[in-house]
């Protein structure tokens, strides 16, 4: 599962990526600007939910070990 979502990161920055380099030398269609748009809106996502994870992870850590002046 973990490097699932690290590929599909990956994946989607490279296509970023690409279309960014695209972009610099003429206009991108309406077509690329709208997979760059749901590429970004997909990484986004991807990152908010990775944060959401290690938010839950410290929480459960703090609550099973505590704090640093509880030990």
């Amino acid at each position: 599962m973990v490097s699932l979502r690290r590929k599909e990161k990956k994946m989607l920055s490279v296509i970023i990526d690409t279309l960014e380099s695209l972009a610099e030398p003429w206009v991108l269609s309406e077509q690329e600007l709208q997979m760059k748009k749901q590429a970004n809106e997909e990484i986004a996502q991807l990152l908010r939910e990775e944060d959401l994870k290690w938010y839950q992870r410290s929480k459960a850590q703090f609550i099973l070990e505590g704090g640093d002046n509880t030990r």
